[in-house]
């Protein structure tokens, strides 16, 4: 036995299938043969009583389709379904005003149902008494003025909230800036002290030097002292350079001065941001501003802008620089070798220093200083400091034979 819900709504009884002229069931001719569904005989339709089930019997039979309903007929069983639902919902509106939902449609099947579930929605819907609409009016704006004391409520706590964590901020900013005004004065008193002990090495460096200048002058006096003179002119040539650099440490600007990079030769001492001590110049800066420096062994390419100041720059001659050829001519006179390959500049200038003093008073003329091709840093540099010197006559590559640029050769004059 089938449940209620599987069983067909209509039963059409045909003699046979219609078919299409290709043999196949006409399903088109199928859904326009009327339908049987609920036949009643005339003589058990009941006829609407009242105006409210004409109205929604006339919105059936428009729906359904049949010329007659009767009111106590189930609304399925005349072929109704949920689809055609929706638009008797739709046009019950229409006629009655009915604001019907679909649940309700089914729960009130039946027209005579449906009528009296109109007519009570209706007087449901009467307009209530001024008193009653007047006390819902006012219960309802006291709701709302409920909920607006709540919120603000809310945002007064935050509002104090916020404000406790700006005074905690506050004070923390004013003992971060005490702090800081405490260490600041520390290292302004650090720097002045600093600065006097400088000031106090540099006068008694001075001091040395004035009376090493007067002890050579005594030595020259007494017909000797070429290497005591050349030793206090370097003397006095460090003096003076820590002389510049105190003084320049004593009026720092406020802003970093711009380096002439034409005027820094290699060889000159560097203070650079980030590498200790002082690194020696090599060459730069190139397209993408940067130099190259040498700190001891080890050689760095930085930019232009961490090199604060050139702390000592090597001096420009004051005469006549002499010719730098590679000129094929022998020697005569007595010559020495100072093989400097393989040193840091600062270590192959010390080198080429002591060396020159220990031939001084010797009879050499000739000094033949070793240092390779390279990059040509260590080359500028002993050249450089060969032009400062008053005792060397002149300079000159070697000969190819003997080295080449590879090889720098001084002429010493007494």
């Amino acid at each position: 036995k089938l449940p209620a819900y599987m069983v067909p709504a209509a039963f059409i009884e045909l003699d046979e299938l219609p078919h299409t002229p290709n043999g196949k069931v006409d399903r088109n001719a199928l859904l326009k043969l009327e339908s049987v569904t609920a036949k009643v005989d005339a003589a058990e339709i009941v006829a609407p009583r009242t105006e409210t089930e004409r109205k929604v019997a006339a919105v059936w039979s428009e729906v359904l389709g049949v010329d007659q309903v009767s009111v106590n007929v189930n609304f399925f069983d005349l072929g109704g379904h949920s689809l055609l639902l929706a638009q008797v919902r739709s046009k019950l509106h229409d006629a009655l005003a009915a604001d019907l939902s679909i649940i309700e449609l089914f729960q009130f099947p039946t027209v005579s149902q449906l009528a009296e579930r109109v007519d009570a929605q209706r007087s449901s819907a009467a307009p209530a008494k001024p008193v009653e609409r007047a006390r819902s009016l006012l219960d309802s704006e006291d709701r709302k003025l409920e909920a607006l004391t709540r919120s603000l409520s809310e945002l007064r706590q935050e509002l104090e909230a916020e404000r406790a964590q700006a005074l905690r901020v506050r004070e923390e900013s004013e003992s971060v800036r005490e702090a800081y005004q405490t260490r600041l004065a520390g290292l302004r008193v650090a720097r002045e002290q600093a600065l006097g002990a400088m000031k106090s090495e540099l006068e008694s460096a001075f001091r040395e030097a004035r009376e090493e200048i007067a002890s050579v002058i005594r030595d020259l006096q007494r017909g000797s002292g070429g290497r005591v003179a050349n030793r206090a002119q370097q003397r006095l040539r460090a003096a003076r350079d820590k002389a510049e650099r105190v003084e320049r440490a004593h009026a720092e600007p406020a802003s970093q001065p711009e380096i002439d990079w034409t005027s820094v030769e290699p060889g000159a001492r560097l203070q650079v941001e980030g590498i200790p001590g002082e690194p020696v110049y090599v060459e730069g800066p190139d397209r993408r501003g940067r130099v190259v420096v040498r700190g001891g062994a080890a050689r760095a390419t930085v930019a232009a802008e961490r090199v604060r100041r050139v702390l000592a720059a090597l001096p420009r001659p004051t005469r006549r620089a002499p010719t730098i050829a590679a000129v094929e001519r022998p020697v005569h006179e007595a010559s020495s070798e100072c093989d400097l390959r393989g040193l840091r500049v600062d270590e192959a200038l010390d080198r080429a220093d002591a060396h020159l003093q220990r031939l001084l008073g010797s009879g050499v003329r000739t000094v033949h200083f070793i240092h390779g091709h390279g990059t040509g840093a260590l080359r500028s540099a002993i050249r450089v400091w060969l032009r400062d010197l008053d005792y060397v006559e002149q300079f000159e590559a070697a000969p190819r034979n003997l080295g080449g640029d590879g090889v720098t050769v001084a002429v010493l004059t007494y």
